[in-house]
């Protein structure tokens, strides 16, 4: 964040404020802030350019529990100056990290956007606060899923990756998302033949990652820029033979013309579709993907609600060890205050958190 894009503050300034932070017992963002201590080991030109920058930090950190997140990250990116960076560079890699940006703050779009009813964890139980819209909920929201993504404690998962890492491996399955226009190919892809067929000769690459099959997805709709629009399929489905698809003979046979074969394959697209905006409508977030955490192996069956009891020590295969707190047997609606020894109290769904009797 320092660094790119380019502030006036290089590695010597870095190195000489880490050190001082290091003797001082402080954190690099401490020093940074000190005016005092800045004072006695920079000039007045470098002084300034590290304290634009925490203010920067500062200004929006203020704002990070009260601003949606959409509107706070939006602003926050703009104000980093980091797209603009990128597109100065004009190589593949700054395109795909321009649209990562992209696709954040789509993430944080469709994330203000969801609709203002309960929302449960399904990995946790964990009851959610449907009201907050922050930035701050946002990254907690992702903060589990990158949690989830880390644990390594069962053998089945998918490994995710870019295709230029997947270069010179195999996999049994192979997976390949976001097969649509202006993505794959890319939209800079589109105005020039020779990227075109770089992208083609990409996809080669992926394809040909798998050893026993293929699965090719494509969304319906998607968010772009904060705009709900309608995605069009990529070319390369198009050019596949039919014949090397899932039930791709009886297609074949039917020699269909392209326009019907998009709305066989690809039955949300209308005749004369064209990829528009659509106004905003509220999505439901994605809940986690179950996994059994280490440890629940050793514990007892779930408890049923009839024999939880307030007090009573429980296991949680994601926040552990805990003692209920407080209990609502509502048939339906039931729940539970836990009092987690490492992640203090949670509020959890006793439909999905499945607890069980501790030791």
């Amino acid at each position: 964040a320092v660094s790119s894009p380019k502030r006036g503050i290089g590695e010597t300034t870095l190195a000489k404020l880490n050190a001082m932070a290091r003797e001082r017992g402080l954190s690099l963002f401490d020093a940074a802030t000190n005016t005092e201590l800045l004072q006695t080991a920079f000039n007045y030109g470098t002084i300034k350019k590290l304290q634009d920058f925490c203010g920067i930090i500062c200004a929006y950190s203020a704002k990070c529990d009260e601003a949606d997140a959409f509107e706070l990250g939006s602003r926050i990116i703009e104000a980093s100056g980091l797209k603009d960076c990128l597109r100065m560079e004009k190589t593949m890699e700054s395109e795909d990290r321009i649209a990562n940006i992209d696709e954040l703050i789509d993430s944080m779009q469709s994330f203000v956007e969801a609709e203002r009813e309960e929302l449960v964890n399904e990995l946790t139980g964990e009851s959610l606060d449907t009201e907050d819209r922050s930035l701050a909920a946002f990254m907690q929201q992702i903060s589990l899923v990158s949690d989830t993504d880390s644990t390594s404690d069962e053998k089945d998962y998918v490994s995710l990756m870019t295709i230029h890492a997947s270069k010179g491996l195999e996999f049994k399955h192979v997976f390949i998302v976001g097969m649509e226009e202006n993505i794959f190919p890319s939209l800079s892809a589109l105005a020039s033949m020779q990227e075109m067929e770089e992208e083609r000769r990409l996809f080669y690459v992926a394809m040909t990652r798998a050893k026993s099959s293929l699965c090719l997805t494509c969304a319906c709709t998607r968010y772009e820029y904060g705009q709900l629009t309608f995605s069009e399929p990529s070319r390369f489905i198009r050019d596949i033979d039919p014949r090397f698809l899932a039930g791709g003979e009886e297609k074949k046979k039917k020699e269909l013309p392209k326009s019907e074969t998009d709305r066989k394959m690809f039955p949300w697209m209308k005749p004369s579709q064209e990829k528009k905006p659509l106004p905003l409508t509220s999505l439901k977030h994605n809940t986690l993907t179950k996994k059994t955490a280490e440890g629940a192996a050793d514990k007892g069956p779930v408890l049923a609600m009839a024999d939880m009891e307030e007090g009573m020590q429980v296991w949680h295969d994601r926040f552990g060890k805990g003692v209920i707190v407080s209990l609502n047997r509502d048939e339906k609606n039931g729940r539970a205050v836990v009092d987690f020894e490492q992640f203090g109290q949670k509020t959890l769904v006793l439909l999905f958190a499945k607890l069980r009797k501790s030791n």
